[in-house]
């Protein structure tokens, strides 16, 4: 019911749709009216009322195929602009450089993963960055979260238990690379339940 509702909805949302409606609904009305009272001027109004009420939706229909041709016609442009990219916005970790090289000087660490196991190794870099006053945001699987869990099966490379370990694993490492916080906002994490960090 409330996707047929919504459609309605969409329907008139388009002005020349709602035009056709209004044309269509007054028309009726003379033409009703012209029928009752037996006045064919009155029925003719109404055929007019729809023919207008038709011609403006066309107008209105066309204007906006002509503005979404020159929308896409400005964009397919400044896409020749830009050109192919050089270098792919997503690379195999294989190609990256290691991240003490890439963030040596970053003061703020954004780090999303599954079980963060491998990153979190560089313990010494994390370590630094936040003496140095970088803030560093973490988020992992939580792996008690069984839905979760359940819909990642298939990307794990090892089995539940598995994963399991690597999220401790890592718990461990954010441990030790919380004792160089100086602040209990600088380093933050989502996901997984780790140490409190004081």
């Amino acid at each position: 019911m409330d996707s047929r509702v919504g459609r309605v909805l969409q329907v008139l949302k388009e002005p020349e749709n709602l035009i056709v409606i209004v044309g269509v609904i007054v028309a009726a009305i003379l033409a009703y009216s012209g029928i009752r009272n037996n006045d064919v001027q009155q029925a003719l109004t109404a055929i007019l009322a729809v023919l207008g009420a038709l011609a403006i939706a066309q107008i209105i229909a066309g204007y906006e195929a002509i503005r979404r041709d020159k929308q896409v016609e400005t964009i397919l442009s400044v896409l020749q602009k830009v050109g192919p990219s050089t270098s792919p916005p997503v690379r195999p970790r294989t190609e990256l450089r290691p991240l003490p090289t890439r963030a040596r000087n970053a003061k703020d660490i954004l780090i999303i993963g599954r079980s963060l196991a491998i990153v979190l190794r560089y313990t010494e870099f994390f370590k630094e960055r936040l003496r140095d006053g970088a803030t560093i945001r973490l988020a992992m699987v939580d792996p008690s979260n069984d839905a979760v869990c359940e819909a990642m099966t298939p990307l794990l490379e090892t089995s539940r238990e598995g994963f399991i370990a690597d999220v401790q694993s890592s718990m461990g490492l954010v441990k030790r690379i919380a004792e160089a916080a100086q602040r209990t906002d600088q380093l933050v994490h989502r996901g997984a339940s780790l140490p409190t960090i004081r």
